[in-house]
Parts: C-alpha cells; structure tokens; sequence
C-alpha cells in the first residue's frame, strides 16, 4: 500500500527530530545571536504536542488537523502559546474549513450521496445539518486506518454512524474501484503534497470517476506564497505580517511536506484536464488557500 504522503514519521522520535533540527541550525550562516533564538524557537515548539508531532512528522495527520482546526481554542494547555495556532496559514485553513461546510450545505438534497477522501476526521461532513429521518449517504476514504478510527467515532458522536461506511484506499485507486457513485466529492489536504501537475491531474481524474454525472468537486490548493518561483496571489495587505514572518522562520527549520503550490489558473486547468467544468473560486481574506468548486462535465 503507497506510503502516507503527508504524516510519516520522517524520525524515530521527538529527540531524534530535535537532533537534526539542532545540527541544522548549527550549521546554518545566521549569526550566533539568530541561532539561539532559533534554537529557543525549536525548544518552545517542541514542548506543544501539536508541534512536536508536527517536527517529528512534517505534516499533520487528521487528528491533528482537526485539532488545528476545530479543538485548539478549548486547549488549556498552550495557554501563552496562543499565537503559534493563529499563524496565516492555520488561519486561511479554518476558512478554508468554513467554505467547504458552506458549499456543502448549499449543495445537500434529499438522499444525497457524499464522499470524502482523504476524510481524515470528517468532522465537515459528518457535523451537517441533515433532517431527522432523511436518507442520505456519508462515505470516508483514507489511507490511514487511525483517521478512519477518528471518523468513525465522530460519525457515532453526531449519531450518523448508520449512514457511513468507511475504507482504507488509496485516492489514485479509487476513482476505478468505487461501488457507489456520489453526488460531491469532498477533497481537502491531499494535493498540496504532490508536487507533480500530471499526477495531481490523475488524482482529480479519479475524484471525477467517482462522482455521478453534474456531481460535484469540493477542494482547495495552495497558492504560491511571495519569493517563490511564479507570481504569488497572496492579498499582502490582508495577511498578519509578522505572524508570516514567524512563520517563515518556523518552517525554515521544520520544513513541512505541504510545499505543493498552484495558481488559481493552473489549478483550474487541472481540473479541466481531468473533466471538469463550471469552476468557481471562492478565495479566503488572503488568497492562501482558495476553495474550488467543479462539476463533471
């Protein structure tokens, strides 16, 4: 089965990842004042679980995004550590998270079909206002069994367990494989690790297998940040500055896995290429993350 994309351990344990990190800052051409600060920097987020794990890893799995998304607030235990889960890209990630529900919402109907891959949690999908009594269909796709275990005790928390079913696959298979045919697709934190257009193409093609016809895509991409090799879509004046300077520096040493980034334009051309239209975007305040809206064509 193909390795996790996005949350495989890239060291044994948290002072292995620490070690590295250490010999990186070490041997990096800051000043010895900036190397300390840095070091502190690695200390101070190494003492949160939610960074620790994310040092260890380089990305998130979906407990941990869910975390991020929907639990951090309600954490007692990173009281004064408020401002490293207020950082730009967490922040157009939780919109991110509302556009979808929203999408979601405007595109339910009675007995509608609705599948999510990666699911991760699913929390988005399974917390829906459905009518007491309707049919409807909530299925969730993940190559990691630990988010399916998440999801399915969420899907038993909102009391729709009898609605869901729940397989560890592989998104590139599944377009192919599926037994059922859905309405939406939903689709978030996947393709931001594949750097390769054609295979994200091949990942949106299979999303467009999976759904019936006029069904629709719900997804997102990361836009090119400033400084990066194309011209970046990035509102500068609506983005906290300082905290894309912080964070800057933090991923400067943990270097995460999601560094798949996409214009709106070539993202939509994706989507065309896998038999998509009728695209619509719906940007959060900054442009770091849009929503994407496709039906298949």
């Amino acid at each position: 089965m193909t390795n996790l994309l996005s949350h495989a351990p890239r060291y044994p344990d948290l002072a292995a990842a620490l070690s590295a990190n250490q010999a990186k800052i070490d041997a990096s051409p800051a000043s010895d004042a900036e190397k300390a600060e840095l070091r502190a920097l690695l200390g101070t987020l190494a003492g949160t679980p939610f960074w620790a794990y994310l040092i260890v890893n380089g990305g998130l799995n979906g407990d941990w995004t869910d975390y991020m998304i929907n639990r951090y607030r309600n954490d007692r235990s990173i009281a004064g550590l408020e401002r490293f889960f207020t950082l730009p890209l967490q922040e157009a990630t939780r919109q991110r998270d509302a556009h979808f529900r929203t999408a979601l919402i405007q595109h339910l109907k009675p007995g509608v079909r609705i599948a999510s891959i990666p699911c991760g949690f699913m929390r988005d999908v399974l917390s829906l206002p459905f009518p007491e009594g309707s049919a409807f269909t909530l299925d969730g796709y993940d190559l990691d069994e630990a988010a399916l275990e998440g999801a399915r005790a969420l899907a038993a928390q909102y009391g729709v367990s009898a609605h869901c079913h729940f397989a560890q696959v592989d998104a590139w298979e599944l377009g192919a494989t599926a037994a059922a045919r859905y309405d939406i697709c939903v689709s978030n934190g996947l393709n931001i690790y594949v750097a390769e257009p054609e295979r994200r193409v091949a990942l949106y093609r299979s999303f467009q297998e999976m759904l019936m016809s006029g069904g629709i895509l719900i997804t997102s991409a990361l836009t090119w940040p400033p400084g990066a090799p194309k011209p970046s879509e990035w509102a500068l004046d609506k983005v906290d500055m300082a905290g894309l300077m912080l964070t800057q520096r933090i991923y400067g040493m943990i270097e995460p896995r999601w560094s798949s980034f996409c214009s709106t334009a070539e993202t939509i051309s994706q989507f065309e290429a896998a038999g998509f239209a009728d695209i619509s975007v719906i940007p959060d305040t900054a442009n770091m993350m849009p929503t994407f809206i496709a039906r298949k064509a």
